[in-house]
């Protein structure tokens, strides 16, 4: 669980997958998403991490 700013000022979020749901997803490892701000990159990872919980 980490956002890093990249090189151009947005954010990369990265959220990586337990190995017990990764089939939930799509046998991914991790998701990641670049995001305009840092106030929308804390909301998508908030998200990822209940969507985590509730599988």
């Amino acid at each position: 669980m980490t956002i890093s700013k990249t090189k151009s000022g947005s954010y990369l979020v990265e959220v990586q997958y337990p190995k017990k749901l990764r089939p939930f997803f799509d046998n991914k490892r991790r998701y990641k998403k670049t995001l305009p701000s840092l106030k929308t990159a804390k909301i998508q990872e908030a998200n990822v991490l209940m969507q985590i919980e509730q599988v």
